[in-house]
């Protein structure tokens, strides 16, 4: 992630900074999300509040509460805000997946990008509310 960030600035030179006012928002908006593990250092959001990356942990439960290590995936995600609100942006995608991951049924693989999908319009309601929040 450390890496990505660097790169990011290398590429976007002063546009991103740790947006400090937002970590309240975060931690009381982020309890709420199912299958997003929010860290501090995970969320840079640029000084427009036009841009937001995210390091987000996907989990994925069997039906005892036990993880399923092999459909558990750590990304950096990139969401732009556009006038009809935050979208996922595939520009900027880093994908960090455990080895073995991709070996699997195609069932297994629809299930997940379905849970992702779902994860993502959560994440950019959470965005929504934090814009609102630090406007």
């Amino acid at each position: 992630w450390e890496q990505e960030k660097k790169d990011y600035q290398r590429l976007h030179p002063g546009e991103i900074l740790e947006y400090q006012k937002t970590n309240e928002a975060f931690e009381i908006l982020a309890k709420s999300i199912e299958g997003y593990n929010p860290g501090g250092d995970d969320i840079v959001i640029d000084n427009n509040m036009t841009r937001a990356q995210i390091g987000v942990k996907y989990e994925i439960k069997d039906e005892f509460g036990n993880t399923k290590d092999d459909i558990t995936s750590y990304e950096i995600e990139q969401y732009v805000l556009t006038p009809g609100g935050w979208k996922f942006d595939e520009t900027i995608y880093s994908s960090r997946w455990k080895e073995g991951i991709l070996i699997g049924t195609e069932k297994n693989k629809f299930q997940h990008e379905d849970f992702r999908k779902k994860a993502r319009d959560r994440i950019k309601g959470w965005l929504n509310d934090i814009y609102e929040y630090v406007k």
